[in-house]
């Protein structure tokens, strides 16, 4: 989970200093991946440190945070056109 850690902010970083699309995309599909390693280990891991009855509550919880902050992706800004 580390490593997960750090590449997701190695991904930001590489974002946050993309100076071009292509740039960005790659930054995107690197942050992905490591967000791909956290979103599958970190709901386990929380089960089995958790309490038996917080076990349900936390996992849905990350469940549910983990699909509200992807509706939140900037993702439509990736955009080359300029309607926005």
């Amino acid at each position: 989970m580390t490593r997960g850690g750090i590449g997701i902010i190695a991904g930001t970083v590489l974002q946050t200093a993309a100076v071009n699309y292509d740039m960005m995309c790659v930054a995107r599909v690197f942050n992905g991946i490591f967000n791909g390693l956290l979103t599958s280990t970190v709901p386990s891991y929380q089960s089995e440190c958790a309490k038996p009855h917080q076990r349900g509550p936390l996992v849905i919880l990350s469940g549910t945070l983990i699909g509200f902050v992807s509706r939140l992706s900037p993702s439509p800004f990736l955009s080359s056109k300029s309607d926005y």
